[in-house]
Parts: structure tokens; C-alpha cells; sequence
């Protein structure tokens, strides 16, 4: 049983390798697409203004913004 566990979490992980290395580069030259994800936490929800305004710095801007709770308002 555990050498059969073994075998599949080793053929999966080759598996995912395998695909991360085919994946395709984004040559065309086009700015990718960034989504941005927000957590909740209640106060801890307040690091996230720190967060945007450090991208906002080095000029990263999200195309998409989701959230819950606490990030959901921010």
C-alpha cells in the first residue's frame, strides 16, 4: 500500500513537471493579464493597503481584483 501511494504521488509530481516545462512563454510581446486576490482576517485586512501601495510603486497594476470579507472592502 505504501509503495503504490508512493508510485502515484511520484508519477503525478513528473507529471505536473513535465507539463511546467511545456508550458508556452508569452512572446508576443503583450503585457500579461495580473489578478489579484485579497483575503479576509478582519484588522489583518489593513496589510493589504501596504501591499497596493508597494505594487503601485514599482508600477504593477492588476487587472482584476477579487476579494472576501476584509479584502472584499479594501
Amino acid at each position: 500500500m505504501k509503495v503504490s501511494v508512493f508510485n502515484t504521488i511520484f508519477l503525478l509530481s513528473l507529471i505536473f513537471s513535465f507539463i511546467s516545462l511545456t508550458a508556452q512563454h508569452n512572446t508576443s510581446g503583450e503585457k500579461p493579464k495580473i489578478g489579484l486576490v485579497l483575503s479576509g482576517g478582519g484588522a489583518k485586512g489593513i496589510a493589504h493597503i501596504g501591499i497596493l501601495k508597494a505594487m503601485e510603486q514599482e508600477g504593477i497594476r492588476p487587472d482584476f481584483i477579487t476579494g472576501t470579507s476584509m479584502g472584499s472592502i479594501i
